[in-house]
C-alpha cells in the first residue's frame, strides 16, 4: 500500500486505504494515532448527516414526526455499521485532515471491486471550526492528484467549485426506475454527475453510491 499525504499548515492530510493504516502526526510530540482513533468520529458525523438528509426529504418527512430517541439511536448505529462493513471490506476509503488527535475534515471514496471502474467520491466534509480556509479544496486536490478516475454527485450550485479542480459536468443524475427506488427519488433529485476524466476511458460506466428504498426502510424502521 502506498501512503499519499501532504502537509498543510499544521494539518496533515492522509489517505487511508485499509483499517490497519496509521497516520503519524508531524509535530514535536511525534505521537501516532491509528485510523480507529478517527473512524468512530467520522462514522458519527456521517451518520448524523445522512439521517438529517432523510429527515428533510419530502417523501420521508411524515415518518419522522414520531421518530423518538430510540429510533434515532438505532438508525445512527445502523448507518455506522454499514460504513464500517464497507471500510473493512475495502469498498470504502477515507482521506482525513487532522492536527494531532483533532480531526479537521475528511473525504469518503467508495471503491468498486473491479479496478477498471472509477472511484465514487461520496463526501467531502470539513468541520465547522475549520471552514473558510480552503481545506476542502486541498483534500479534493490531493485526491484528484492520486486518483485518475473519480466521479461524484453535487447540486448545480456546486458545479463551478468542482470545475476548479479538474471535474466536468457530464449529465443530470437520474434515480433508476423500479419499486426499490420510490423513496430514493426524493433524496437525489436535481443532482449533477461530475467526473475528472475523459469518458472514453470509462468502458464500464460510473458507479454511484446511493441509498435505495431497502436501505432507507432499514435506517428509519419502516
Amino acid at each position: 500500500m502506498n501512503e499519499q499525504s501532504f502537509k498543510s499548515d499544521e494539518k496533515q492530510i492522509g489517505f487511508l486505504s485499509d483499517p490497519n493504516f496509521n497516520i503519524s502526526s508531524r509535530t514535536e510530540s511525534r505521537m501516532e494515532y491509528g485510523t480507529d482513533y478517527f473512524l468512530n468520529e467520522i462514522y458519527a458525523l456521517e451518520s448524523e448527516g445522512m439521517l438529517s438528509d432523510l429527515a428533510v426529504s419530502p417523501s420521508l418527512i411524515t415518518h419522522f414526526i414520531f421518530f423518538g430517541e430510540d429510533y434515532r439511536e438505532n438508525a445512527l448505529a445502523y448507518i455506522a455499521s454499514v460504513l464500517d462493513e464497507c471500510y473493512k471490506a475495502g469498498h470504502l476509503r477515507i482521506a482525513i485532515s487532522h492536527n494531532d488527535q483533532e480531526l479537521c475534515g475528511y473525504a469518503m471514496l467508495f471503491v468498486h471491486p473491479d479496478p477498471k471502474f472509477p472511484k465514487y467520491l461520496h463526501k467531502i466534509y470539513v468541520k465547522e471550526e475549520f471552514r473558510g480556509h480552503g481545506l476542502g479544496g486541498q483534500i479534493l486536490t490531493s485526491l484528484a492528484e492520486n486518483e485518475p478516475m473519480i466521479c461524484l454527485l453535487c447540486p448545480s450550485d456546486k458545479v463551478s467549485f468542482y470545475e476548479k479542480y479538474g471535474f466536468h459536468f457530464t449529465h443530470p443524475f437520474e434515480v433508476p426506475e423500479g419499486d426499490n427506488f420510490i423513496l430514493s427519488k426524493g433524496l437525489y433529485s436535481e443532482l449533477c454527475v461530475m467526473k475528472n476524466y475523459n469518458e472514453s476511458n470509462e468502458p464500464l460506466g460510473a458507479p454511484i453510491f446511493f441509498l435505495n428504498d431497502r436501505d432507507i426502510k432499514n435506517i428509519i424502521g419502516i
